[in-house]
Order: C-alpha cells, then sequence, then structure tokens
C-alpha cells in the first residue's frame, strides 16, 4: 500500500508543476512534459507490479514445497487482484493527466499535438493491460511449474 501511495504523492506533484507550468511554455513544450509524465506513471506502475509479482512467485514456490497448493492459488489470486487494483489507480491517473493535457491543447488550438498525446495516452492504458496479461501468465506459470 506505501508504494501505491507513492505514486498517488507523485502522480499528483506531476499534474501540479504540469498544470502550473502550461501557462508559461509552448504547447509542444506541455505535449512533451505531458507524455513524459504518462511515462514515469506506467514506469512506476510498472515497478510496482513486478516487485509484487516477484514476491508472489517465491510466495507460491514456497507453499507449492509445503504441499500447499490451494494455498498457493490464493496467494496468485491475491496478488493479480492487489495488481489490478494498482493498475486502475494508475490508469485514473493517466485519465486524468491526458484530460487535463488534451484540453489544454485543444482550448490553444494545437489540435495535432493534442491528438498525438491522447495517441500516447492509449498507448499507456494498453501497456498497463498488458502487464497484468503477463503477469497472469507468470503466475501461472508459477503455480503449475
Amino acid at each position: 500500500m506505501r508504494r501505491i501511495a507513492t505514486i498517488a504523492t507523485a502522480f499528483s506533484a506531476l499534474l501540479t508543476i504540469t498544470l502550473t507550468a502550461q501557462a508559461h511554455v509552448q504547447p509542444a513544450d506541455v505535449a512533451a512534459r505531458c507524455v513524459s509524465h504518462v511515462d514515469d506513471i506506467v514506469d512506476r506502475c510498472t515497478g510496482v507490479v513486478a516487485d509484487d509479482t516477484a514476491e508472489c512467485v517465491i510466495t507460491i514456490h514456497r507453499l507449492l514445497r509445503l504441499g500447499r497448493d490451494k494455498a498457493a492459488a490464493a496467494a496468485a489470486r491475491e496478488c493479480h487482484q492487489n495488481s489490478r487494483e494498482t493498475v486502475r489507480m494508475c490508469s485514473g491517473m493517466i485519465d486524468d493527466l491526458c484530460n487535463e493535457c488534451v484540453r489544454y491543447l485543444v482550448n490553444v488550438g494545437a489540435t495535432q499535438l493534442a491528438r498525438r498525446v491522447y495517441n500516447h495516452c492509449e498507448e499507456a492504458q494498453e501497456s498497463l493491460q498488458i502487464l497484468l496479461d503477463r503477469q497472469q501468465e507468470i503466475l501461472s506459470d508459477a503455480l503449475n511449474g
């Protein structure tokens, strides 16, 4: 939970900096900053899920060695559920940031930049879903291997 709080705090700071800075820079700079902040959120979220997955795999292997197959399966489910919650929170942060950035860019007439930022945000959201899919495969392999 501490990692999620860290992500949320970092997001709040990034959003504040981005929105404050928008009034003083060129639209291209705003777009670049938005994309960079989205990438930071994805990187932090990926790190949290990766760390949690590694810990879960260790737990699953330990439980399987003890013959506690049901407990191992429960640990895998809980791990995946926790990661879904983390990704849901990160996804919401990306949505909030992207909505603000796109709105600003459209308002200043930089519609092509707004479209590029929007597309980047969509790719970021897809990468989070792929992250969850990969985690599910890793946990399944740990349970079956």
